[in-house]
């Protein structure tokens, strides 16, 4: 065990995690970003494959299933007990 050190308190360590959890990207910026590069892809090797139109939009629309089902059924966990509780003391 160090001896002379700072000692961390659970107040600065909450504190700590708090800070950097605000800089972290939110839930639906996330979506937003895997939908996009999902797209991304699915278009490059849409035009990579060379294929009829019929095919490609057939493929196209199963294609976007995935980023589409990403964005409306991917939700916010709800908050816990003990998240209800420190909303209410502030």
């Amino acid at each position: 065990m160090l001896t002379g050190g700072p000692e961390c308190t659970f107040e600065q360590t909450s504190h700590h995690v708090d800070r950097m959890l605000s800089i972290a990207m939110n839930l639906h910026q996330i979506k937003v970003s895997v939908s996009a590069m999902w797209m991304f892809i699915a278009t490059v090797i849409a035009i990579a494959v060379d294929m009829s139109w019929t095919k490609g939009l057939m493929i196209a629309g199963f294609g976007m299933l995935p980023p589409l089902a990403l964005l409306l059924m991917w939700n916010e966990p709800s908050p816990t007990m003990s998240e209800s509780i420190n909303d209410a003391r502030r």
